[in-house]
Formats: C-alpha cells, structure tokens, sequence
C-alpha cells in the first residue's frame, strides 16, 4: 500500500537557476533536462539571467516552454536582473511577454 505523500512529490523547494552566459544550440539539451528535472519538485523558480551574454532562439523556445510548463503546474516563475542581451533578444524576437519578463526598471 503506497501512501499518498509518498506518491507525489513535494512542491516546497524554491529554486534559483543560474542561466550562465549563454544558453544556445550547443547547450540547449542539457538546458531543457535541467528544467524538466525541476518541474515535479519546484514550488517556485527564480532565473538568475545578470550574466547572459548570448541566447538565440532555441535558448528562447526552451525557456518559454519551461515557463509555459511551469505555468500549468501552479509554478511561480520570477526573472532576477535579466541582462540587456536577454532583454534585447526577447525583445527583437517578439518574446517578452511569452518569457514573462518583467518591465525594465
């Protein structure tokens, strides 16, 4: 007999990630790994982006459809000092809503 609280992971773990200084096609696999591994554990997320100095759109499109995932899970996500690349990048590409950034300061 399984115990329900056994069953189902618990959602109370907050999780700052790092972004690092870029997140592209090179790395876009271990990118979306690392954020699939945290969706069943995480009851918020903080993306730490301050040192992106390169994203193209495959970083994007991991990004968004984590945030997205997140979102249906009852997962809070917040942007901690996103770079002016990420913010330029997001921007140009028409992205920033679906990426959730908040309005520059």
């Amino acid at each position: 007999m399984t115990n329900q609280d056994d069953a189902t992971p618990n959602k109370t773990k907050s999780h700052v990630i790092n972004c690092g200084e870029f997140i592209d096609i090179t790395v876009v696999m271990e990118w979306r790994n690392k954020l699939l591994k945290i969706l069943p554990v995480a009851s918020d997320v903080v993306l730490e982006a301050s040192d992106i100095e390169r994203i193209d759109t495959t970083g994007l499109q991991v990004l968004i459809a984590f945030i997205k995932d997140a979102n249906v899970k009852g997962i809070s996500i917040t942007w901690l000092v996103p770079s002016d690349v990420m913010r330029n990048a997001a921007r140009l590409t028409g992205l920033t809503d679906a990426l959730e950034l908040p309005n520059a300061v």
